[in-house]
């Protein structure tokens, strides 16, 4: 059995709120690293940049350009639903063809 008191609603909201406000910029910011992560690991395996290599690093770059232009830079259109639309495919496809690669 546990011996402590349950937390107040208002201190366990302010408790949220607080790591909310920590959380969203890490969100913002985790897909370009991961992409930046996923290319560096692909460049290394490849032992370099080859002529094959540079597309996918290609493919890397228009991937996070296209996350860069559709959310970063226009924020307001993450709620019109077809650019979202037009975004989501198009980072789909982006997707498939560095799997394929």
């Amino acid at each position: 059995m546990s011996s402590t008191t349950p937390i107040p609603a208002t201190r366990r909201e302010e408790w949220l709120e607080f790591w909310e406000e920590r959380e969203l910029p890490l969100l913002e910011v985790l897909p370009y690293v991961m992409l930046v992560i996923a290319t560096a690991l692909v460049v290394a395996s490849a032992g370099g940049l080859t002529q094959a290599v540079t597309i996918d690093v290609g493919l890397a770059a228009a991937a996070g350009a296209w996350m860069l232009w559709f959310v970063t830079l226009h924020r307001g259109w993450v709620d019109r639903r077809g650019l979202m639309a037009l975004f989501f495919g198009g980072l789909v496809a982006l997707m498939a063809a560095m799997v394929i690669r």
